[in-house]
């Protein structure tokens, strides 16, 4: 393809390289995500949400070979087409959090950004590991059954957090917000 119709019709390469990484299908969609099922009131727990989050993007990035391989280049490298996908990945995650609708004085207490940054990293470099070596900590990151492990020990971690958040003022005699 000739430069001139790159510019006509992008603007320039970075702007071709944007609309590449979010029309390409490389990066699971919120949508496919978060798969919200609601509970006997028609609410979704907050940590049942935020678990259901984590979970979706653990599978749809396990399922996504091309994401997984974006995933690696935005470790080696920070242009072209890396930086494009890892400034749409910051704008979902964002998007994402925001979809959890948590109450802001849970989030005080929990910074629930950083507690998804840990979680999501932790389960990417695992899904990057299984890539490579296949192995991590003893666990065969090939079996099925260890990432269920996995998912497990995260709702755990999850779940805990939220309970710690919920109850934390019922310890120091305020009122909780669960």
């Amino acid at each position: 393809m000739d430069k001139v119709l790159i510019y006509r019709y992008f603007g320039g390469l970075k702007e071709l390289l944007g609309v590449f990484a979010e029309q390409g299908g490389f990066w699971p969609r919120t949508e496919e995500i978060v798969h919200k099922e609601p509970g006997p009131q028609g609410e979704i727990p907050r940590s049942a949400a935020s678990v259901a989050l984590l979970k979706g993007y653990l599978r749809e990035l396990r399922n996504n070979p091309a994401a997984q391989e974006i995933l690696k280049e935005e470790l080696i490298r920070r242009d072209g087409l890396a930086c494009e996908t890892a400034e749409i990945r910051e704008v979902q995650g964002k998007e994402l959090i925001e979809s959890l609708s948590i109450d802001a004085s849970v989030i005080d207490v929990m910074d629930l950004t950083a507690v998804g940054a840990l979680l999501s990293a932790g389960m990417t470099y695992l899904l990057l590991r299984s890539s490579t070596t296949g192995k991590y900590l003893g666990m065969d990151l090939d079996s099925e059954k260890e990432w269920d492990r996995i998912e497990k020990a995260m709702e755990y971690i999850v779940n805990a957090v939220f309970h710690y958040a919920e109850h934390k003022d019922d310890r120091n005699g305020k009122k909780s917000f669960a």
